[in-house]
Formats: structure tokens, sequence, C-alpha cells
């Protein structure tokens, strides 16, 4: 999971089986996706062929929120 803020990845650090993962600042959902994957991968916590659940929350008027599910 790719957080731009360091701290909700401390939270999210104590949640079982989440691997928060901190990719700064991005300027849309589309950056931050690529971003997170490219971290992941560079990482060595995903592979080719791996599924990665990532999630997507923006607190706004429409409190926006998404789960997609990628082969990596």
């Amino acid at each position: 999971m790719g957080v731009s803020d360091e701290r909700v990845l401390r939270r999210l650090r104590l949640h079982w089986g989440v691997e928060p993962i901190l990719i700064g600042d991005v300027k849309d959902y589309d950056e931050g996706e690529r971003e997170t994957l490219n971290q992941l991968i560079r990482s060595g916590l995903v592979a080719k062929g791996d599924l990665v659940l990532l999630t997507h929350g923006v607190i706004d008027t429409y409190n926006d929120y998404s789960i997609r599910i990628l082969r990596v």
C-alpha cells in the first residue's frame, strides 16, 4: 500500500498483512498506483504474476474509495 503521509504509514504497520510503502506526494491516483507498484517490485515484495490488492481513499465531498486487484 502506497501512502503519502508518514503518520498513516506508521498506523498501517500495526495491521497484520498490511505492507505500507511511503511514496511521497503524487498528483493523481494513476501516478500513485504506478509508483506503488514500482516500489513493491523494486523491494522484492511482489514479482511478475503476483496478485496485488490496492486500496485508495480520498476524503472529500464525495468520500471516494476504490479497491483494485491487479496482476503484476
